[in-house]
C-alpha cells in the first residue's frame, strides 16, 4: 500500500468587536463580510469577563453551561492559550476561516456582545452542537467558552482541551460532582498545543477571514470541531500538497507520480486548477475536475498549494514493512517490482549504512 504524507502544521488568531456603552458589552453590532470590524488593541491587560465549561465524553451527558468564576490560576492558563490562539492570525500557522451560516455567526456574537444569559445561551447551543459531533473517535475533556476584553474590545473564544487518559480515568474515579478545570488543569492542553479552538472576530482583515481557527488534528474524522462551530477552514497550502497527491492517487493512481515530481518542481503558490492549467498532461479533463472538485469542497477547502512549505514524502507498506522517502527520490532509490510465482521485491539504494533499533 502507497501513501503520501505530511506533517502538522496549526494554530490562531482574533479580532475584536467594541465594548458598548459603560463597558457592559451588551452593544451589538454583527459584522458583515462587506465590513471589517474595528482593529485589535495591543498591548493591554486582557481580562476574562465571562466564563463557562462543561466536562465533555463521548456518550456522557455534559452538565448544563452556567457562568464559573476562575481562580486566577485558571485565568492565566486559559489568557495562555487564547493569546497563543491570537499569534496564530499573524502567521501562517492559522488559515482562514468563515463562518458557514447566519446562525454560527449569532451564537459567537451571543458570546462576544450579548447579554449575561445570551452568553449562556450561546455557549449552550455550542455544547449541544459538540456533543451531537462527537463520537467515539473523539478524546473526552472540557469545552469551555470566554468572553474576554482588551481595553474597549470583546473577544470570544471557544476552547475544546484534551484530556490525558491519566485525567480521563481520574475523572471517571470522581464519585460525585461536576470535573472542574482547576482540578484537572494540569493533565490538559499547554497552551501553544491545544487541539481545537476559535476566537472571534479575526484580527486580519474582515474580508479575508472572519474568525481564527486552531485545529491541530486533521483527519477526516477529526472535523467534528468545525463542524460544531459550523466554520470552513482553507486547508493550509504546505499540508494541500499532500490533500492533493491523495486525491489524484485515489482518482487516478497510475498517475499520482507524475502528479509528485510536478508538484515537487513548483516554486509559487498556486491555486489547484492553476497547477493543473500549468501542467496539462498529468490528467484528462475528467479526471482534473474530480480532483479539483474534491479538492475545493468540504470543511477544509484546499484555495492554494505552496509545495515549498512541505517536503512532500512516500510511503510504501508491505508485510509489516514500513519504507518511507521522499517523494524526488522514490524513483531513484527504490525499486518494487512483482516476483515471478507471486510476491513483491522492493529494492532500496543508499549511501549510508543501515541503522538498525528496537520499537
Amino acid at each position: 500500500m502507497e501513501r503520501y504524507t505530511a506533517g502538522l502544521a496549526v494554530a490562531t488568531a482574533p479580532s475584536l468587536a467594541e465594548v458598548g456603552p459603560g463597558g457592559s458589552g451588551q452593544t451589538r453590532s454583527l459584522h458583515s463580510k462587506s465590513s471589517p470590524p474595528p482593529g485589535s488593541a495591543t498591548g493591554a491587560e486582557l481580562s476574562i469577563i465571562h466564563l463557562t465549561y462543561s466536562y465533555v465524553s463521548p456518550g456522557v451527558a455534559a452538565s448544563p453551561c452556567s457562568l464559573r468564576t476562575p481562580s486566577s490560576e485558571l485565568a492565566e492558563y486559559l489568557e495562555d492559550h487564547i493569546t497563543s490562539l491570537v499569534a496564530g492570525a499573524g502567521s501562517r500557522k492559522s488559515p482562514p476561516a468563515e463562518f458557514l451560516t447566519q446562525d454560527a455567526r449569532e451564537r459567537f456574537l451571543l458570546l462576544e456582545t450579548g447579554t449575561t444569559e445570551e452568553f449562556i445561551t450561546g455557549a449552550q447551543q455550542l455544547l449541544d452542537r459538540l456533543m451531537a459531533n462527537m463520537d467515539a473517535r473523539s478524546k473526552p475533556g472540557f469545552f469551555v467558552a470566554v468572553r474576554r476584553q482588551d481595553g474597549r474590545f470583546l473577544q470570544a473564544a471557544v476552547l475544546k482541551l484534551d484530556v490525558s487518559d491519566k485525567a480521563a480515568a481520574a475523572v471517571r474515579d470522581v464519585a460525585s460532582g461536576d470535573p472542574t478545570l482547576e482540578a484537572f488543569k494540569g493533565l490538559l492542553d499547554t497552551p501553544g498545543s491545544l487541539q481545537k479552538g476559535a476566537i472571534h472576530p479575526d484580527p486580519r482583515p474582515y474580508d479575508e477571514s472572519e474568525l481564527v481557527v486552531g485545529d491541530r488534528q486533521l483527519s477526516e474524522a477529526a472535523l467534528f470541531f468545525l463542524r460544531t462551530i459550523d466554520v470552513r477552514q482553507n486547508a493550509d497550502p504546505g499540508q494541500a500538497t499532500v490533500q492533493v497527491i491523495r486525491a489524484v492517487y485515489e482518482i487516478a493512481p497510475e498517475k499520482a507520480p507524475g502528479v509528485a515530481a510536478a508538484l515537487v518542481a513548483t516554486t509559487t503558490q498556486v491555486a489547484p486548477i492553476d497547477f493543473f492549467d500549468d501542467n496539462p498532461d498529468l490528467l484528462d479533463t475528467e479526471e482534473r475536475e474530480k480532483v479539483v472538485g474534491r479538492l475545493t469542497t468540504g470543511q477544509r477547502p484546499v484555495r492554494d498549494i505552496d509545495p515549498t512549505r512541505h517536503a512532500l514524502q512516500v510511503e510504501l507498506t508491505a508485510d509489516g514493512i514500513l519504507v518511507r522517502v521522499r517523494a524526488e527520490d522514490i524513483d531513484r532509490k527504490v525499486d518494487v517490482r512483482p516476483r515471478q510465482g507471486g510476491g513483491w521485491t522492493i529494492e532500496i539504494e543508499v549511501e549510508e549504512e543501515p541503522r538498525r533499533r528496537y520499537l
